[in-house]
C-alpha cells in the first residue's frame, strides 16, 4: 500500500529582498542566545494561507487562485515595529494595512474555499498578518529574544505587486520553493520576481 505523498502550499507575500535581509539580520543575531528557532529556514514572508494537499490538485488550486486573484489590486505596505503575539512563541514585525492584506486573502480564498476537492484539506486563513521573525519559541526563548529585540526599531514600506505560491514537502526536511507568482491590478513593474 503506497501512501500519497502530502505538500504544504502557501500563499504568501514575498517582501523585497533588502526587506526580506533585514529580517534576516534580526534572526541571526538572536540564534547566539535564543538558539534555533522556527521560521529561519522559511523564506520571509506574510502567510495569506496554506493547505495541505497531494499534489494532484495543484493545477486546481493555481486555476482557483488566479480566479480569486483577477481583479485584486496593488497596495503599499507599511511594516512598522516588532511586536508579539499574546502567546509569547512568535516575535514578528508588524504590517500595518492588516485590512488590505486581509481582503486580499479573502479574494484569494474565496473560491479554493468554494471547491470541494481542496477546501476539504482543510485550508488554513491568515486572521493576524505578520512578518515572522522568530515562532515556536519555549518560556526561556521568548524572554531572551525579547529583550533583545524589544527596543529595536524596523520600519519599511513596500509595494504588494504580486503573491506568492509555495510548495514543501510535509516533511521535517522539506523547503519551500516558490512554484508561482500572480501580478496584482496595477502598476506591478516594482513587485519583484521570483527565479
Amino acid at each position: 500500500m503506497t501512501m500519497t505523498m502530502r505538500y504544504r502550499y502557501l500563499l504568501c507575500i514575498v517582501p523585497p529582498d533588502e526587506v526580506a535581509d533585514r529580517i534576516r539580520i534580526l534572526q541571526q543575531a538572536l540564534v547566539p542566545t535564543t538558539g534555533r528557532f522556527q521560521g529561519l529556514n522559511a523564506p520571509v514572508h506574510i502567510t495569506l494561507f496554506l493547505v495541505d494537499m497531494p499534489d494532484e490538485h495543484e493545477a486546481e488550486l493555481i486555476a482557483l487562485l488566479e480566479q480569486g486573484l483577477a481583479h485584486a489590486s496593488a497596495f503599499q505596505l507599511h511594516v512598522h515595529g516588532i511586536t508579539h503575539f499574546p502567546d509569547q512563541r512568535t516575535i514578528y514585525a508588524d504590517p500595518q494595512e492588516k485590512e488590505a492584506v486581509l481582503k486580499l486573502v479573502t479574494a484569494a480564498a474565496a473560491p479554493v474555499l468554494a471547491h470541494a476537492n481542496i477546501a476539504d484539506f482543510g485550508v488554513k486563513l491568515a486572521d493576524h498578518p505578520h512578518m515572522t521573525i522568530a515562532a515556536g519559541l519555549k518560556p526561556a526563548q521568548f524572554a531572551t529574544g525579547w529583550q533583545a529585540l524589544h527596543n529595536a526599531t524596523f520600519s519599511v514600506v513596500f509595494k504588494v505587486a504580486q503573491v506568492v505560491l509555495m510548495k514543501r514537502e510535509l516533511s521535517p526536511t522539506g523547503t519551500y520553493g516558490a512554484m508561482r507568482r500572480f501580478a496584482l491590478e496595477g502598476d506591478g513593474n516594482d513587485g519583484g520576481a521570483i527565479a
